[in-house]
């Protein structure tokens, strides 16, 4: 049996045996959509679905509109040689997901997986939980779709994906995994630049991971970012992390003596970059 496959994360897309659907005929056709797959085994009132799709339309013509983008939706499943009664039920009054034959749908696994990952007390289920959850965020929920549900679920999911990419930032710093580590942080901040306790993170592990000049630009970063968005300083504790960082790069440079000449001086002016900033986050202070 064909099995359909359908995406939220980022533009709605379903994919079924090697057809897929990426490009719905209107913005109305894919809200309905997903908005009844956010909602499933539910009869949704006609009336309820107009004034959420056309708030400004009259009775009349809201349900001539609801029935032409319910038709234009059965053309999609068409298009993937599926049966659209197979998966919504459309009465007189009501229209509902109810699917009668298997699918699988993104946010639901996403889902299940933050639930497998809270649910164990083993590191490593969970962590490969979280991973799974990870890799099926493609994007922003229902990118494209701009009306208040679909803005809420978008803001939600974003917090469940950025909330699990912090617990695999910790799980890679207790186990010493700092390359690994500095992905997760770096993929955090590109959806949430501002969050200085991930700069922090990120300051220990480029220290840890003896790449000195990277801890040094990951402050300066960190500062310029609280500074110009925000007009604050970086808290005590990442100013603490920074110190300990260039209170060790002297020690870096030392241990290194018997390096290569091109080591050397990658790290001597690592120790340069050290004491400009640290003459800079004096002015700071």
């Amino acid at each position: 049996m064909s099995h359909l496959h359908i995406r939220l994360f980022g533009p709605l897309q379903m994919h079924c045996q090697g057809k897929m659907v990426v490009s719905f005929p209107t913005k109305y056709a894919a809200e309905l959509l997903s908005y009844l797959l956010v909602n499933p085994a539910q009869r949704h009132a006609r009336e309820k679905m107009v004034a959420l799709l056309w708030p400004d339309c009259s009775a009349q013509q809201g349900r001539a509109r609801l029935s032409t983008t319910l038709w234009r939706l059965r053309n999609v499943f068409s298009q993937l040689e599926l049966a659209a009664e197979d998966f919504l039920l459309c009465e007189r009054d009501w229209v509902s997901w109810q699917p009668s034959r298997p699918f699988t749908l993104d946010i639901t696994q996403f889902n299940d997986q933050l639930l497998a990952a809270r649910s164990t007390d083993q590191p490593q289920a969970q962590t490969a939980a979280l991973e799974t959850a990870v890799s099926l965020y493609h994007g922003e929920f229902c990118e494209g779709l701009y009306t208040d549900w679909c803005l809420i679920e978008r803001e939600r999911y974003a917090r469940a994906y950025l909330s699990a990419l912090g617990q695999l930032m910790q799980n890679a710093i207790s186990t010493h995994a700092y390359p690994k580590a500095i992905a997760l942080g770096q993929a955090i901040l590109a959806q949430d630049p501002l969050r200085e306790e991930v700069h922090r993170a990120l300051i220990i592990c480029y220290g840890r991971n003896n790449q000195p000049a990277q801890a040094v630009k990951q402050f300066q970063l960190c500062a310029s970012l609280l500074q110009t968005e925000l007009g604050i300083m970086p808290m005590p504790e990442t100013i603490a992390a920074f110190q300990q960082i260039l209170s060790e790069g002297v020690v870096v440079v030392i241990e290194h003596q018997h390096t290569t000449s091109q080591q050397q001086q990658a790290l001597q002016t690592a120790l340069r970059d050290f004491q400009k900033a640290g003459e800079h986050l004096q002015q700071l202070l």
